[in-house]
């Protein structure tokens, strides 16, 4: 049973806005002027582009629309830029909805004074961004009741609105938790009633439904929230936008299924109606019986006819749309109708296909069949014909053609929304302009249709050409499914356990272990991607796809892995793409085989890591070392193709020559200094200065910057021999060896000599152990006189008492003698000792 809401398809707003716009449109037509929409004027592609077709083109700002007519969208503006499109366009028609402009009014009043507003409804939607520009005070937006705890504590005279076409039960929701916090609000319902009774007819449907439609736009807010309510009562909830994306499983329903159908407030209705047609007709199709021929050459004929219901596609409430049954009995070589409500003369009059209506004597003189009659028998063709002969006449022409057949037929006639074909039968087919696979074919012109209605309820066949694709498509999957070979599909969605896909329009599921070759936690990056797929099952009956974008993957992989071992050759230089590093070097991908660069083989500078040379997604030159196919391991190299640090060395740094470099180490031997990037010499311990250094750290440190003087160089053995001392001699030196030294320009006395640092260093400790020398002597001297100044004054205490006098003479001349004694005994040393005495 199909039930379609009452509700559904363009609200009152929308309308007046799609006619005042074609109305415009229209008018500077015949004016030629141009006219603009700034942004969609509803938020649906169908619409949109039939408007564009209209000459109504898309602008998104207001300076676009400078000499043009500029149409304001169903959702409206902010005053700013609605002032702005009157300035700068050249008239402005204004198509916001009314309950919108109502919306709009009410926030711009209340805020006058700089009160707050709370708008309810999706912050990037068109009308919440335009209403917020009506606003004067702060405007604060939220769509779920979790976020009211954001709000500031200072709320209690602010006013609470919501979009117009925002969902009443979450709104309810909303309000209440706001007026929980702030018992001051004050709030106005601004949601369309359209929009209430939506709502509450979706529930009702979808909670009786078997499986639910929503037909509009994705990009349609109202639609959206339409779907998630749906999603609530039915699970079998989809969301299309077109016919073309009705679920497959969906047409291949068969038996008692309830079906609901609704629409967005912005859903054209001939994009209602076509879901709701087709719909209808595989109702009415599962209905058919596939044998009539066979049942028309017997008296009981059995002949569906839904049209018995009214043609508007839209009902209130379920009706149980039961086909009209006409049982044909032959009495007395008369045909007598009687239907299911026993009143055949009505019933007969009302079904096209019995032959009082569809057939008369003329014209069926005019058949082939009867053509070959008279021309055989002229006797028999004079006979009178009996209705029994019209009405087997015209069984056997229904007998020609059934739902589904494909058959040939010629444009007879062309439309710009209808095509006609004739098929051979009484009635020719009929089908949509849409349904025309080639936009360029004319009257004349063969094509295949398939058979989709034999009645339409007014004596037309309908056909449909992308029926017929779609079978065909359908058998070229099944090929490719056979065959094994990798398709494209279309990521549509991440659901719980995969991704729905599209192949050639053809539901398709890749399960989340199948989706990469590792497992893939997060699916939502693949929305939206063509990925490359390998069919895994197939089912016939309602055409799914199951598949594997992982076996797609592995085989490619493989693939490619045979075709890059059969170009790679020892010796070879090849272009690869650096995909990762580890400690002992980095992965280079040769298109489908990944190879290795040793870290000793990626550059000619020891210590160096793989990250400090190469880029991750860079492209490289390589050169390959090594094949190992059965391991499959590629050895290649990166500096084997770019020069050697040590390649004429002696040139770059000739014997006697000084540079100032940087020590990069230190050992107990001596320092190495870097001469370039790869190149290192060795200062000796012996060489680093003009004294004896015990300690190598304590004169120098890694980083240092210092003169050094090319003593030797060895490039054989990768050896350079340097010295810091006669660096140092060579920047220092006297005015006495000026002769000794050609070709060199003395500056004047008053003139600054050029000297390192570490000669500057030299001297500055030179001078400092001289000046401590000096001191110490005069110590030593002050010493010496103090003693003997003491000794003086005990001989004179002394000379009272003469033998304290001879003895204090006698301990003067030994300290005299002491005194003496380390002038002659400097030089002499120890026997039992190599240190010379104090």
């Amino acid at each position: 049973m199909l039930i379609v809401a009452k509700h559904a398809g363009f609200c009152m707003g929308v309308r007046l806005a799609v006619n005042k716009a074609l109305e415009t449109a229209k008018l500077c037509a015949k004016k030629g002027l141009e006219c603009r929409s700034l942004g969609d004027l509803i938020n649906n592609p169908s619409a949109v582009e039939y408007l564009h077709s209209k000459g109504i083109k898309k602008v998104d700002k207001v300076e676009d629309a400078r000499g043009a007519v500029l149409v304001i969208r169903s959702h409206g503006v902010s005053k700013e830029i609605l002032e702005q499109a009157e300035k700068t366009a050249l008239k402005t028609v204004d198509c916001t909805c009314p309950f919108v402009e109502r919306l709009h009014e009410s926030v711009y009043e209340y805020s006058k004074n700089g009160k707050p507003v709370i708008l309810i409804g999706d912050e990037k939607h068109p009308e919440i961004i335009g209403t917020a520009g009506w606003c004067r005070g702060d405007v604060y937006i939220l769509d779920s009741a979790e976020e009211v705890k954001n709000l500031p504590d200072n709320l209690n005279d602010a006013l609470v609105v919501a979009q117009t076409t925002f969902p009443p039960p979450v709104f309810e929701d909303i309000l209440s938790r706001i007026k929980e916090r702030f018992s001051g609000v004050e709030y106005r319902n601004t949601i369309c009633a359209a929009t209430v009774s939506r709502q509450q007819e979706a529930c009702e449907i979808a909670n009786w439904a078997d499986c639910m439609i929503i037909v509009g736009g994705r990009n349609s807010a109202n639609t959206r929230k339409l779907h998630e309510t749906c999603l609530k009562y039915c699970p079998h909830s989809y969301l299309v936008e077109s016919a073309a994306e009705i679920p497959p499983h969906l047409l291949a329903l068969r038996g008692a299924v309830n079906i609901g159908i609704t629409a967005g407030a912005s859903t054209p209705e001939w994009t209602l109606k076509e879901v709701v047609d087709i719909m209808n007709d595989i109702e009415r199709n599962d209905q058919v019986q596939p044998d009539q021929t066979e049942q028309a050459e017997t008296a009981n004929v059995t002949v569906s006819d839904p049209h018995e219901h009214p043609a508007e596609p839209v009902i209130e409430k379920a009706v149980s749309q039961e086909s009209t049954t006409v049982q044909v009995t032959y009495i007395d070589g008369d045909p007598h109708e009687e239907s299911a409500d026993n009143s055949p003369a009505q019933d007969a009059q009302e079904v096209p296909e019995t032959p009082e209506s569809a057939l008369s004597a003329d014209n069926v003189a005019d058949t082939p069949e009867a053509s070959l009659e008279e021309e055989a028998a002229p006797a028999e063709a004079e006979a009178p014909v009996t209705p029994k002969d019209l009405l087997k006449e015209a069984v056997d022409n229904f007998a020609r053609i059934r739902q589904g057949q494909e058959v040939e037929g010629k444009i007879v006639q062309l439309t710009e929304d209808e095509v006609c074909v004739n098929i051979g039968y009484k009635s020719d087919g009929l089908m949509p302009r849409s349904e025309l696979i080639d936009p360029d074919a004319k009257v004349g012109d063969t094509i295949e249709v398939e058979i989709v209605k034999v009645n339409d309820g007014e004596g037309n066949v309908i056909v449909s050409q992308r029926n017929i694709v779609r079978k065909h498509k359908w058998e070229e999957i099944c090929k490719k499914f056979d065959s094994g070979e990798i398709v494209e599909a279309v990521v549509q969605r991440a659901v719980k356990g995969g991704l729905l896909c599209n192949i050639e329009s053809f539901r398709t599921f890749i399960p989340a272990s199948h989706v990469a070759r590792n497992f893939v936690s997060d699916l939502n990056p693949f929305v939206g991607k063509t990925v490359k797929v390998k069919l895994l099952e197939l089912e016939q009956r309602k055409r799914h796809i199951v598949a594997s974008r992982k076996q797609a993957l592995i085989e490619e992989r493989e693939k490619a892995k045979e075709a890059a071992w059969a170009k790679l050759e020892e010796g070879a230089i090849v272009k690869g793409i650096v995909r990762r590093f580890a400690k002992f070097g980095a992965f280079v991908d040769l298109g489908g085989v990944d190879g290795l660069i040793h870290i000793s083989d990626i550059s000619w500078v020891r210590g160096v890591k793989p990250e400090e040379v190469l880029k991750v997604n860079s492209e490289v030159d390589v050169l390959i070392m090594s094949l190992d196919e059965e391991k499959e391991r590629i050895q290649l190299g990166y500096k084997q193709l770019h020069p050697k640090p040590w390649d004429n060395v002696e040139e770059k740094y000739p014997v006697g020559a000084i540079f100032n470099r940087e020590v990069v180490r230190l050992c107990s031997f001596g320092a190495f200094i870097e001469l370039e990037p790869g190149v290192d010499g060795l200062c000796h311990i012996s060489q680093i200065s003009t004294q004896r250094v015990e300690d190598i750290e304590s004169a120098l440190a890694p980083g240092q910057m210092v003169d050094v003087k090319i003593l030797s160089v060895d490039p054989h053995a990768k050896r350079i021999s340097l010295s810091i001392r006669e660096a140092m001699e060579d920047t220092v030196f006297d005015n006495d060896f000026d002769s000794d030294i050609p070709n060199i320009e003395i500056p004047e006395e008053d003139e600054p000599v050029y000297e390192s640092s570490m000669a500057t260093a030299f001297k500055e400790a030179f001078a400092e152990k001289l000046e401590a020398q000096e001191e110490a002597d005069e110590a030593d001297e002050e010493a010496v006189e103090e003693t003997a100044e003491e000794t003086v004054e005990e001989v004179d205490e002394a000379e009272e008492t003469p033998e304290e006098a001879d003895e204090v003479e006698e301990e003067v001349e030994e300290s005299e003698e002491d005194s003496e004694e380390p002038e002659e005994g400097e030089e002499e040393t120890d026997e039992d000792s190599d240190e010379p005495k104090e």
